[in-house]
């Protein structure tokens, strides 16, 4: 992805981050998910967390997720 350094200062990512925690915290208002969803929402998040600390695990497995 491309840098935005010379675009965005450190109000406009401040403002950015301010937009997308709100957004983060009225989500589970919006939204109610069923169990089996949950479970898939969690398994989804536990493998993105192993991926960022074993990128060769996550490209090991990309066949079975996607």
């Amino acid at each position: 992805m491309i840098g935005f350094y010379e675009t965005l200062g450190v109000d406009d990512v401040d403002a950015i981050h301010a937009y997308l925690d709100d957004k983060q915290q009225n989500l589970p208002d919006r939204l109610e998910l069923t169990f089996l969803q949950k479970i898939e929402y969690w398994f989804n998040f536990w493998m993105a967390k192993l991926g960022a600390m074993f990128p060769e695990l996550l490209n090991a497995t990309r066949t079975f997720i996607m």
